[in-house]
């Protein structure tokens, strides 16, 4: 499902850089070799960290490599949705009739009605930030080298190995580049859409379930 967002300024603009926009320019150039740096550096962190997790040199994968992959992964992708559906709840605070997208969203519908409900909001976002700090201390454990392991990884440079592994510095890009900043950038430009399904009314009741537990206390 394609997310389109039209304003008069963009239509108005749209004929002006339609001419500029087909040529290349240095600003063009510079976002290009970042963006492909950027997913270099991805693709290298990926690679070295699934490496590290079949090496068993992280604490999950002494247990069975092939279960630390999964959670690492299965982790990610929920604090993606994590932090994409916050971005979409608050988003859709200020939307004055919630009933236009009953029937086109009805999942969205629902988590909406119940997150906006009373303080049920400021419940979800205590909940929530815990799901976050479990999530980041699980992805550590099932992808960051374990003390004392031998990190081997495609016999690389020891101070490669430091930098992007001891160091930690793989599956903080890894946590970024997949869980964290995408999610949110799509989140905002499509709030309905992310969370029309059933993983994020999950996640919803999951933080509520979290908040009501007791096992954080939320300021008001």
């Amino acid at each position: 499902m394609e997310c389109t967002h039209i304003s008069g300024d963009d239509f108005h603009e749209s004929g002006a850089d339609q001419g500029s926009s087909r040529r290349p320019n240095a600003v063009n150039i510079i976002k290009i070799v970042k963006t492909l740096g950027s997913l270099a550096l991805l693709c290298f962190s990926t690679v070295i960290t699934i490496s590290l997790i079949f090496n068993r040199s992280t604490e999950l994968s002494r247990i069975s490599p092939w279960l630390a992959l999964f959670i690492l992964w299965g982790i990610i992708i929920w604090l993606a949705m994590m932090e994409g559906q916050q971005a979409c709840l608050v988003g859709l605070t200020g939307v004055v009739d919630h009933l236009v997208y009953k029937d086109s969203h009805p999942k969205a519908y629902k988590g909406t009605q119940l997150a906006h409900r009373g303080d049920n909001l400021n419940k979800y976002v205590t909940g929530r930030q815990l799901m976050v700090l479990l999530s980041v201390f699980v992805i550590n454990l099932a992808g960051a080298p374990s003390p004392g392991s031998q990190n081997t990884a495609f016999a690389l440079p020891i101070a490669v190995q430091e930098i992007f592994l001891s160091s930690g510095v793989a599956i903080i890009l890894m946590t970024c580049l997949i869980g964290q900043l995408p999610p949110q950038i799509n989140a905002s430009h499509c709030q309905i859409d992310f969370i029309n399904n059933y993983f994020a009314l999950f996640t919803l009741y999951t933080a509520l379930i979290i908040e009501f537990s007791g096992l954080i206390m939320r300021v008001t």
